[in-house]
């Protein structure tokens, strides 16, 4: 059965909607012609979302609170698995919209403005909030606090602060990441989404 034009019961996925990136692959530089036969700069996206699709969050060593100007990341679902997920709502254009080159990495993408910003809806969240972590250093192998795994923020209440560390916590999702060191504490903002829900994704 199509769902198309059906619109009874469709209410809101959440109580609270979110700005976000779109990641969507390479942008791949061009050009079209227009409907008077000129030649007009043009992008090609390599996978384009559109109004409506569905998405889950993205998690990405470049994904840092202040690399992604404190918004969150998305992309297409993929895999399989229990995966944070929400909607499109509507769709904006980039910043910079057309590159000089093919821009293949995320981090660049973001420092160059071309992703394109969307509003969505992610199952559950009723709100978000910006909090300050600590990393402890490893020597063994820098940690992290990853986009999607709310398990990594505990609260120390000796000293009164979020840590890294192995928790049980489902409600406090981070959205943005933030990564420690092999000699020194880490201390940076990361941005969490409140009472998101997972969907089981199947292949």
């Amino acid at each position: 059965m199509s769902l198309l034009g059906v619109v009874a019961g469709d209410a809101r996925w959440s109580t609270f909607k979110l700005s976000v990136f779109l990641y969507e692959g390479n942008i791949t530089p061009g050009t079209m012609e227009d409907q008077y036969g000129n030649e007009r700069p043009s992008v090609q996206r390599a996978s384009p979302l559109a109004e409506g699709d569905l998405i889950e969050l993205y998690d990405d060593a470049a994904l840092l609170y202040t690399a992604t100007q404190g918004l969150p990341v998305v992309r297409a679902l993929s895999g399989t698995g229990a995966k944070y997920v929400g909607r499109i709502i509507p769709i904006e254009k980039a910043q910079r919209q057309v590159p000089a080159a093919q821009v293949t990495t995320l981090a660049n993408m973001l420092s160059g403005d071309y992703l394109r910003l969307a509003t969505v809806e992610m199952i559950g969240m009723s709100g978000m909030a910006l909090i300050e972590a600590t990393i402890s250093a490893n020597g063994g192998g820098a940690d992290e606090i990853a986009v999607g795994h709310p398990e990594d923020l505990v609260w120390d209440v000796s000293e009164k602060k979020f840590w890294f560390g192995t928790g049980t916590g489902t409600q406090l999702v981070p959205l943005t990441r933030l990564t420690g060191a092999t000699l020194s504490d880490v201390t940076g903002p990361v941005l969490v989404g409140i009472g998101l829900q997972t969907v089981e994704l199947i292949a």
